[in-house]
């Protein structure tokens, strides 16, 4: 029997189906579509929606502009393949979907602001595939839905419109020679970070509508206008100017209303910063050059970032689907399937098989013959914290060993994956790099569940790093690593853990494969992953008030938490959350992550400072 929805769930579905109405009828009177492609054009739009903004030429590097055209597209509505080419992009950029195909001739169409993707890195498209389900939202225009449109011919961006003009595509623009079909020789070559840093680019290079209408240019000015977009700051707000001017309004004023309800303090901070938080947000928004230049490396921006990301977490605590009814963890239901329990940085089995972390597989349902527990050990056996310290990439490839010798010797059986900490991010690199379900010798792939683990990277991680590339720092972190428990500062995981890591980048780079169940839970106070980064795009997020000293340790054991995971192991919605654990899930992980991830850059200026 299918679980009930809550009556959040059944407003959500009202307003997307008013939402859906409201872009048809806009599609409708709003004037023509694109002109169509000639009968012998191998291209075709990717949603039959009119233009609502056009393509932009920017006059510098970085300069204002608008790479692509804004089509109309009903919230879910299918988005194609504009023609016949190979994936080489799927998934999340700056926290939005996109898909990206490569076509002869050296070009690529990509497809943004997407609900999601229905095509995977590889996949040999046809003029007229879904790749995806349109999501993006016309905040400033009158339309309920839209679908950003680019193409790139190598490394320029072109208007798309050309594609669907009369005559030979060669007539128009200057192809790229490439070494066989689509997928072959140096087009393939592009790596996904590649793709994922191109598509950045062109949409970080936009500006705001203007009076002139959607083909008319803004001028010189615009949101980091001649300034290259550097550090995640600019990032956040340059790139998603175009899409966020209003969703970055109202997050702003959440996140304000959401300090000013937490006590005096918070009443008295949010008086004090929302008159320069506004104004700025509002002359970004407009595209000022020099007020970003002036502002770039201003604590303001840094503190703009965080009251934004508070709106926008509250707000997305706000639309959530929940039952009020969810089940407790009590030793009845699960899921029927055997488990893999993956433990994190810094534990130990004493034998091969033996339990590795607190998981409570008791109240989750599973029966004793139906329990595994992963080895960092190589040969599978009993493993030592130290095990635990080496490269997560190596883990991965471990995780898939014993998920095979699993299945050898229970045939067919359904796995759930259920980790910890880092284990969560093993879990994640063998998903993204090593699992394929289309491999025999892997069991089928049942519910994946991580706690507490930082699939965006942990701040902590990332001050340590910073603070070994100091001089002075790295001599007092050798020191301390020789009397204080816990992973070296220099442990290859701890540096793979690091927010800005190589490997963090190459993660996220890799689609995931599809039709996986992954929820993400994270408690409010969580001192060693804030919940605000355990997100992996796609995936069902909670955050409870864990109860305990420690939200990190325990977490696998907790209550709220279980609840929770029986909730992902059954199908179920997640259980809903209190109004209090919606504020503290929306703040402190953001003010937790801002202190640790600074920490280590601000010692090591304030010592550099003082030689």
């Amino acid at each position: 029997m299918e679980p009930s929805r809550s009556p959040g769930a059944h407003r959500r579905a009202s307003r997307l189906v008013v939402g859906i109405a409201i872009a048809v009828v806009a599609g409708l009177v709003s004037g023509p579509a694109p002109a169509a492609a000639a009968t012998d054009s191998p291209w075709q739009p990717p949603v039959p929606g009119a233009v609502v903004r056009g393509f932009v030429e920017p006059a510098s590097r970085f300069g204002p502009g608008h790479r692509g055209v804004d089509l109309v597209a009903p919230p879910g509505a299918p988005v194609v393949a504009a023609g016949r080419g190979t994936v080489v992009f799927a998934g999340a950029v700056a926290g939005a979907l996109h898909v990206v195909v490569l076509h002869r001739g050296g070009v690529r169409t990509s497809y943004s602001y997407l609900l999601d993707v229905a095509v995977a890195v590889g996949d040999a498209v046809e003029g007229g595939v879904v790749v995806g389900h349109a999501g993006g939202v016309d905040h400033d225009g009158e339309h309920g839905g839209v679908v950003h449109f680019g193409v790139r011919v190598g490394e320029a961006y072109v208007d798309p419109t050309v594609l669907f003009r009369p005559g030979d595509l060669r007539d128009r623009v200057r192809l790229v020679p490439t070494d066989g079909p689509p997928g072959v020789g140096d087009s393939w070559a592009r790596t996904a970070a590649s793709e994922a840093w191109s598509l950045a680019d062109g949409l970080g290079a936009t500006a705001p509508p203007t009076a002139s209408g959607p083909s008319g240019s803004s001028g010189a000015d615009g949101c980091g206008g001649g300034i290259p977009l550097v550090g995640p700051v600019v990032d956040v707000v340059c790139a998603g100017v175009d899409w966020a001017a209003a969703r970055t309004r109202d997050a702003l004023r959440a996140g304000l209303s959401v300090l000013a309800a937490a006590g005096r303090a918070g009443k008295r901070l949010a008086a004090a910063l929302a008159p320069e938080l506004e104004h700025l947000a509002d002359a970004l928004r407009r595209g000022a050059r020099e007020v970003v230049a002036a502002y770039l490396d201003q604590p303001v921006m840094r503190v703009l970032a965080d009251v934004v990301e508070i709106g926008e977490r509250f707000l997305e605590w706000t639309d959530r689907e929940c039952a009020g009814d969810a089940p407790a963890a009590d030793g009845t239901g699960g899921s029927g399937h055997l488990v893999m329990g993956v433990a994190g940085i810094g534990s130990a089995s004493a034998t091969a098989g033996g339990r590795s972390f607190g998981l409570d597989v008791d109240a989750l349902g599973y029966h004793a013959d139906e329990v595994h527990w992963f080895s960092y050990a190589s040969d599978g056996g009993a493993y030592e914290a130290d095990d635990t310290y080496d490269d997560i990439q190596v883990a991965a490839k471990r995780l898939a060993a014993q998920l095979r010798a699993l299945d050898a010797s229970e045939p067919g059986r359904e796995v759930d994956l259920i980790a910890h900490s880092q284990g969560g991010v093993v879990v994640e690199r063998f998903l993204r790099f090593e699992y394929d379900a289309s491999d025999p010798t892997f069991p089928p792939l049942g519910t994946v569940v991580t706690l507490s683990s930082p699939h965006r990277g942990a701040p902590l991680a990332t001050s340590v790093g910073a603070l070994r590339r100091g001089s002075k720092t790295r001599k007092a972190l050798d020191l301390a690593d020789r009397i204080l428990p816990g992973p070296p500062s220099d442990a290859t995981s701890v540096g793979q853990l690091a927010e800005d890591s190589a490997f963090m980048a190459r993660l996220h780079a890799r689609a995931l494969p599809e039709h996986l169940d992954i929820t993400t839970v994270g408690g409010t106070d969580d001192l060693v992953v804030p919940a605000n980064r355990i997100r992996i795009p796609g995936a069902t997020e909670v955050v409870v008030a864990v109860d305990g000293a420690n939200d990190h340790s325990a977490i696998h054991h907790d209550d709220r938490a279980l609840q929770v995971v029986r909730s992902a192991l059954e199908g179920r919605p997640p259980p809903c959350t209190s109004l209090l654990e919606g504020m503290r899930s929306a703040v402190a992980p953001v003010l937790i992550s801002r202190v640790e991830g600074d920490l280590g850059e601000y010692l090591t200026t304030y010592l550099e400072v003082r030689k």
